[in-house]
């Protein structure tokens, strides 16, 4: 067997008010490439290689596990070659991405594909929650919510003068420490805050009209709890507006900060964000992104 290849995107989730709903994949992959062989073996270059040890247990294999209990495939023994390049631990969805190409392989290999909403619902078990994962698997914006039947999602496609401008910092923060600040209960005047610019949120991206993403993007529900996790998020942010794009906000679970331009500002975005990590000591590097529209695919 040819070796098969498949390449999953990173993804910013949230953007401000849609907390926990909505994300969008970006053009930055993982690849991974598997073999059959006598024994399993992982390999990774790039980001996380030496995070990541080689042969231990991770995402790919567990969603290709997950996919084989699903489907009732035998998995056989499989030698992967992991090259990343989504940061890990920057709010970028480097775990979203993992999953969906774990359940992207297993639909290769065993020439089975999973419904849609059956796969959706299988990536946002295995990751606990479903934005990230359905941009991943997706690509575009998608807003994905947990009914009764599992996952329901919308994908829309976005202009294509949209980039995401991305300060990436040298610091870290995991997911369960960002979530680990959260309230667990809210005054209902930041709900109903939260709920409109959401609302306001899918519908900018909808109708094309990215000037609404200024008001779109604000949140009551988590950045103001998260702040004190971030170095200098405000002023960075604050840079970001200033300079022309189109509003800002922390990505994912931090601690990279995210904001949408178009295409023709998107580097004095960059520009201004970084100016302003360095002005208040903090190192980093800046990423300027456009919007994936096809999601984990086999290459």
């Amino acid at each position: 067997m040819e070796a098969v290849r498949v390449q999953a995107p990173a993804s910013s989730a949230n953007l401000g008010s849609a907390f926990d709903a909505a994300a969008v994949a970006l053009a930055l992959y993982n690849e991974v490439s598997a073999e059959l062989a006598d024994r399993d073996s992982v390999t990774v270059t790039g980001e996380g290689e030496d995070a990541l040890r080689a042969g231990a247990p991770n995402l790919i294999v567990q969603a290709l596990d997950r996919f084989a209990a699903e489907t009732g495939w035998r998995r056989p023994a499989l030698a992967l070659r992991l090259v990343n390049r989504i940061p890990l631990g920057r709010g970028l969805g480097s775990s979203a991405a993992s999953i969906a190409a774990g359940l992207r392989l297993g639909e290769a290999l065993s020439g089975s594909q999973l419904p849609r909403q059956q796969s959706l619902s299988l990536a946002a078990a295995i990751e606990g929650h479903g934005d990230n994962t359905t941009a991943a698997l997706l690509g575009g914006f998608t807003v994905a919510v947990q009914g009764a039947g599992g996952l329901e999602a919308l994908r829309l496609d976005t202009p294509p003068e949209l980039r995401l401008v991305v300060f990436v910092p040298d610091y870290a923060v995991s997911t369960a420490a960002a979530r680990a600040a959260l309230p667990s209960h809210v005054p209902r005047g930041d709900a109903v805050f939260n709920l409109g610019r959401a609302a306001l949120l899918a519908g900018a991206v909808a109708s094309g009209n990215l000037a609404l993403l200024g008001v779109a993007m604000e949140d009551r529900l988590h950045q103001p709890y998260r702040l004190p996790l971030y170095r200098a998020m405000q002023p960075i942010l604050a840079a970001a507006r200033a300079s022309g794009a189109y509003g800002a906000a922390v990505s994912g679970a931090g601690p990279s900060a995210a904001a949408p331009a178009h295409t023709t500002r998107a580097e004095s975005v960059a520009a201004a964000m970084m100016a302003a990590a360095q002005e208040h000591g903090v190192g980093g590097r800046t990423l300027v992104l456009a919007v994936d529209g096809r999601g984990a695919a086999v290459m």
